[in-house]
């Protein structure tokens, strides 16, 4: 496997894990896994790119740049829309609930 498709799957796998640690509460460990995966990703980006073209390593550090917050943002997002993210989540009271009775 060449390191470029390499670089490359390790950054979806780190970006699936970043999702997954908005899904699943596991203290941290999942995070660091998603680091250790972009860690490696850039690694093999860096092999792969840097010495034959410059500016395509760099497309690939703007992409990873934009990546993880939209994905994080993605999650983050569509979790209370879920039927686990309601049941884990509180939501405030409504309007009627705290207005006070007046007649």
């Amino acid at each position: 496997m060449l390191p470029s498709h390499f670089a490359i799957l390790l950054l979806i796998l780190g970006l699936a894990l970043l999702v997954a640690e908005v899904f699943l509460p596991s203290g941290g460990m999942i995070s660091v896994a998603a680091v250790i995966c972009f860690a490696a990703s850039a690694g093999c980006a860096w092999n792969a790119w840097w010495t034959s073209s410059q500016s395509s390593f760099w497309i690939y550090v703007a992409s990873v740049i934009l990546l993880v917050p939209s994905s994080i943002g993605g999650a983050i997002y569509t979790l209370p829309r879920t039927s686990f993210g309601r049941r884990i989540l509180l939501f405030g009271p409504e309007l009627h609930e705290v207005t006070p009775f007046a007649e």
